[in-house]
């Protein structure tokens, strides 16, 4: 019984020690991504940005975008009538799954990053080729 507990708890700290490295692999690749950033003209500095990202075909496709308060009220009324949680609905008890301006948060499904129609430089849109160090695309949203 006792080699089962200590396979167990060696399991155990296998998969954290995984996640770990994920997470970092993923914080690296979001900090490489951002040192070469070059913002468009119009947009604000990068850290009054919430960051999202996920892989995609090869591509890492971000988001930056810029909540207000009011925008989340109504995303969690909105949340509230719902009988899933997609995202950025609560999950599990817990708030909106939405970062703070200055944050990131890696998702695990492109379809899942923030979308709006116009919103101007509210909202930039990347497209990052990991394999070639290079942007594909660095935009605004179109206006309003």
């Amino acid at each position: 019984m006792r080699e089962q507990r200590i396979a167990f708890v060696s399991m155990c700290i296998l998969c954290l020690s995984a996640c770990s490295v994920a997470s970092s692999e993923k914080e690296q690749l979001s900090e490489t991504i951002e040192a070469a950033l070059q913002l468009p003209e119009g947009a604000w500095p990068l850290d009054r940005y919430e960051r999202y990202y996920a892989k995609g075909n090869g591509r890492i496709l971000g988001v930056y975008t810029v909540h207000s308060a009011d925008h989340r009220r109504q995303v969690l009324k909105l949340c509230r009538g719902l009988d899933d949680d997609p995202f950025p609905c609560p999950s599990g008890g817990e708030g909106l799954r939405l970062v703070a301006a200055g944050q990131s948060l890696w998702l695990d499904d492109p379809e899942d990053l923030p979308a709006t129609s116009g919103g101007g430089c509210s909202l930039v849109t990347i497209s990052y080729l990991p394999s070639e160090r290079k942007f594909e695309r660095i935009e605004c949203n179109g206006k309003y």
